[in-house]
C-alpha cells in the first residue's frame, strides 16, 4: 500500500502546487507543472498566511512566464521610468567592475546602439516611459529593423538587449 501523501495539493489560479511543511516553515512545490516552476519557502507558519502568499506566487509566476498580463499585479508602486533615464541606468549597471559581474567595456559600447535606436524608435510610437513599453512594442521594433534589412544576427542582438534591460529594471526595483 502507497504511503500517505504529506503535501496537500492547492490549484491556484494558473498553476497547481504541492503545498506542505519543512520545519514549521510552509513550502510550495511547482515542478510538477508543464513549467518546472521550482519550489519556493512561502515564509508563514500558518496555512491561511502561506495560501495567500501562495496565491500571489502563483500570480507573480503567470506573469513571469506570461500566462498573466502585468497589470494584473495591480497599479504600479514605482514612478514611470523614463525612456532615457533608464538608458544611463542600464549603461550604468553593465559598466559595473568586472568583479561585480559587469560587462567589458566594449560590450557596454554595443549596448549603446540597441537602446539609443529603441528609445527613438519608442518616442516616435508616443511612448515616454518602460511602463509603457509591451511585447507589442518590442515585436514592432523587431517589424521596423525587419524593414530596413538589418541581418537577423543584429535583430537577435538588439532585441536580447532590450529583454535584459527590462528584466534588470523589474529587478532592480524600477519597473513593476
Amino acid at each position: 500500500m502507497p504511503r500517505k501523501a504529506t503535501k496537500d495539493r492547492f490549484v491556484g489560479r494558473y498553476y497547481t502546487w504541492l503545498l506542505g511543511r519543512r520545519g514549521g516553515i510552509w513550502t510550495a512545490d511547482g515542478r510538477s507543472n508543464s513549467i518546472n516552476l521550482g519550489r519556493h519557502s512561502l515564509g508563514a507558519r500558518d496555512r491561511e498566511e502561506a495560501e495567500r502568499q501562495l496565491a500571489r506566487l502563483d500570480l507573480i509566476l503567470a506573469v513571469e512566464h506570461g500566462k498573466a498580463d502585468r497589470t494584473a499585479l495591480g497599479p504600479a508602486e514605482v514612478e514611470p521610468l523614463p525612456l532615457e533615464k533608464g538608458q544611463e541606468l542600464y549603461l550604468a549597471h553593465a559598466a559595473r567592475p568586472r568583479i561585480a559581474r559587469g560587462a567589458r567595456a566594449s560590450t557596454v559600447r554595443r549596448y549603446k546602439s540597441p537602446l539609443r535606436k529603441f528609445v527613438a524608435f519608442a518616442h516616435s510610437r508616443g511612448l515616454t516611459s518602460w511602463n509603457q513599453v509591451r511585447t507589442e512594442t518590442l515585436e514592432g521594433y523587431a517589424t521596423r529593423l525587419e524593414e530596413l534589412e538589418f541581418a537577423y544576427k543584429t535583430l537577435d542582438f538588439e532585441l536580447t538587449t532590450l529583454l535584459q534591460a527590462i528584466k534588470w529594471f523589474a529587478k532592480a526595483g524600477h519597473l513593476p
